[in-house]
């Protein structure tokens, strides 16, 4: 695990254009805070056992769990910018460009994309 920069400070930082994540491609993984990814969880038909194998990671004291994988063939920057700044438009509603983090989100917390931006600002921000 290389680097572990919450949403809320990255948010700030692609803004500023001062992420430091390269723009070479690479496989990157989202964690969420136990307590959030336990939500997004009940929403599937998994095993206990299948609950067991998700990967955890405790970070300043706090237990994490790697929820969501990626990879970009392209490049870093370019794939994290989408998944945090993107915003919910019509037209990336319609054509189906909407971040597949953002989808999976929307759909595990019952939320219709097109009201959907803020709240799911806030639970990457928080989680």
């Amino acid at each position: 695990m290389k680097n572990i920069v919450e949403v809320r400070t990255l948010r700030g930082q692609l803004h500023a254009k001062i992420s430091g994540i390269e723009k070479k491609s690479g496989i990157y993984c989202w964690w969420f805070k136990e307590n959030a990814a336990n939500q997004l969880l009940l929403q599937l038909p998994l095993s206990l056992s299948e609950k067991n194998k998700i990967q955890t990671r405790v970070i300043e004291g706090t237990e994490y769990l790697a929820l969501y994988f990626g990879i970009s063939s392209k490049d870093l920057f370019s794939r994290f910018k989408w998944h945090i700044l993107q915003t919910h438009s019509n037209s990336s509603i319609k054509y189906g460009t909407i971040s597949t983090l953002r989808q999976t989100l929307s759909a595990l917390l019952n939320k219709n994309l097109s009201v959907s931006e803020k709240c799911i600002n806030d639970f990457m921000d928080e989680n």
